[in-house]
């Protein structure tokens, strides 16, 4: 054989891959090399591949099971959106002038009152020893005179003491009237006691305390509203659903009942209004606002069967201590 054809024959042999057994150029390896072959290297590859597959549909169910969890959030939140909407324009169509009356006030006529010149104001009426004055410092409300308001703040003066702080809480928009609202502490000894002076714009552009929501006035005063002896009463107080429900109250599928709270009575009050009823859905919406307290003026009214702190409530007279024009629970 001449070397060229020995060359040829060199050169044609098969390529051979990584890890492949050595032969003989065209001679192949016996089938029972002890050599792994690409047999092995398949089925490997095949299981490698099988557990991709496994891992992907897994990662697939999982990606499905997130996308419809947050499909049923996405159509819970809007349900809920939905029913809020719905419940704002009932309650918009049943309270058109109120609500009219907050759009206004706090986009367009809203006064505004400075914190510096609510405290100042305060701070004057106050201090004013001169009965004349008090009409110039003061809404005295129905009923009330200069000398008895003067007489109602000497006595407020001597039981709680000096005014030792006053805060500023701001200014709200409740019941159709802009009221600012300033919390004046006194101290008496090692008693300290606080109250709410809220002042309201008059026509005549000035600002000036509401008497009876400083007094926190009940009509008639609490000793006879507890002793029953009144056919209604009205009363300012701290507001809060409760769960007492006992005597003519006991079912709580007709009744709803609330706790109310007042510094001038030592205990809890409890008060109903049938479920749903116009006095009811007004407690709710008082209740729904944002607050650290909520504060309500009603008219209550005692049952002769009903227990010694138990009382229907007959109206919502205010979502505050300020009275308005007509009663609160005329928009529900």
């Amino acid at each position: 054989m001449t070397d060229r054809n020995f060359s040829r024959a060199k050169n044609s042999a098969e390529e051979r891959s990584f890890g492949a057994a050595p032969n003989l150029g065209k001679v192949t390896r016996s089938p029972q090399s002890a050599v792994r072959g690409r047999g092995r290297l398949r089925k490997r590859s095949k299981q490698k591949a099988q557990s991709n597959r496994t891992a992907l549909l897994w990662t697939l169910l999982a990606a499905f099971a997130l996308l419809t969890t947050m499909v049923i959030l996405l159509v819970r939140h809007y349900r809920e959106k939905s029913r809020l909407a719905a419940e704002a324009a009932l309650m918009g169509e049943a309270s058109g002038y109120l609500a009219d009356a907050f759009a206004e006030g706090k986009t367009v006529n809203q006064p505004a009152l400075e914190r510096e010149d609510a405290l100042a104001i305060v701070a004057a009426a106050l201090s004013n020893r001169d009965i004349a004055s008090a009409e110039r410092l003061f809404i005295l409300g129905e009923g009330t005179d200069a000398a008895q308001a003067a007489r109602n703040l000497r006595t407020i003066a001597e039981a709680e003491g000096s005014i030792v702080d006053m805060s500023w809480l701001g200014q709200k928009f409740a019941n159709g009237i802009s009221i600012a609202e300033v919390v004046v502490t006194m101290q008496t000894g090692e008693r300290t006691t606080n109250r709410l002076a809220q002042l309201v714009p008059c026509p005549d552009g000035k600002w000036r305390i509401d008497l009876r929501s400083y007094l926190r006035k009940s009509v008639p005063e609490w000793p006879v509203i507890l002793g029953r002896a009144s056919p209604e009463s009205v009363v300012r107080v701290f507001i809060a659903s409760d769960t007492y429900y006992n005597g003519i109250y006991s079912d709580d599928r007709i009744w709803q009942a609330y706790a109310l709270v007042s510094p001038d009575v030592k205990d809890i009050i409890y008060a109903y209004a049938k479920r749903d009823s116009p006095q009811d859905r007004a407690m709710r919406k008082i209740l729904s606002a944002e607050e650290e307290v909520h504060r309500a003026t009603l008219a209550i009214r005692a049952h002769p069967d009903g227990g010694p702190r138990q009382f229907r409530i007959s109206s919502v007279l205010a979502e505050n201590w300020v009275l308005g024009d007509t009663p609160y629970d005329k928009n529900f």
